[in-house]
C-alpha cells in the first residue's frame, strides 16, 4: 500500500530442539517504488469506460496502493452492473516505475426477472414479480417494474427509474 507491488519475502528457520523453540529470520526486499500506470478496461459492452473511470480510486502517476485497487473493485461491484469484476496490476510489464492496471469485467444480463409465489394463513395466496432492465436509455441507468398480489393487497404495481451519480458519485 506504499508504492511497492513486488515485495519479496524470504525467511530462515533456526530450530532449537533443546529449548523447543524456533527463531525466524525475515528478509524483506521491497523492490522498486512504483506508481499507477495506464488503466486498461476490457469486457464492457454497454457501459462507457468514462463512467467506470469515475469510480476508480486511483489516478495515473499516483503512488501504487493495493488498498486503492481493492476499494475500486468494491465500489464498482456495488453498482450491481457486473457479474464478474477483477482488477490486476501487471508489475511484470512495469516501465519507468509505472505499473499498468487491467480492469476486466463481465456485465450482468440487461434483463432479469424475479418471481415468487407463496401461501400464508393470513394473506392466503401471494404472488410477486420484478422485472429489471439494466442500461436503460444507455449508461448505468436502471428501470425496475414490480407487481404483487395477495388477499390483503389486491394489486400493487410500482416502477423505479434509477439515475446513478446524478450530482456526484454518492447520489442516485
Amino acid at each position: 500500500n506504499n508504492g511497492y507491488p513486488d515485495v519479496a519475502v524470504e525467511y530462515l528457520l533456526n530450530v532449537n530442539s533443546n529449548f523447543l523453540s524456533v527463531e525466524i529470520l525475515w528478509m524483506i526486499t521491497p523492490g522498486t517504488m512504483a506508481y499507477f500506470g495506464k488503466l486498461n478496461i476490457t469486457g464492457n459492452q454497454h457501459i462507457d469506460s468514462n463512467y467506470l473511470k469515475k469510480h476508480v480510486k486511483f489516478k495515473y502517476g499516483e503512488k501504487f496502493s493495493k488498498l486503492k485497487m481493492e476499494e475500486t473493485q468494491q465500489e464498482l461491484f456495488e453498482l450491481g452492473l457486473f457479474r464478474v469484476l477483477t482488477i490486476k496490476a501487471n508489475s511484470a510489464a512495469m516501465t519507468d516505475s509505472l505499473v499498468p492496471i487491467t480492469l476486466s469485467l463481465k456485465e450482468t444480463p440487461r434483463w432479469s426477472l424475479q418471481a415468487g409465489i407463496g401461501y400464508g394463513t393470513d394473506d392466503r395466496l401471494r404472488i410477486s414479480g420484478t422485472l429489471t432492465r439494466l442500461h436503460f436509455l444507455g449508461g448505468a441507468r436502471k428501470f425496475i417494474l414490480g407487481a404483487k398480489r395477495s388477499y390483503f393487497y389486491p394489486l400493487g404495481l410500482d416502477a423505479k427509474f434509477i439515475q446513478p451519480d446524478i450530482i456526484n458519485r454518492d447520489l442516485d
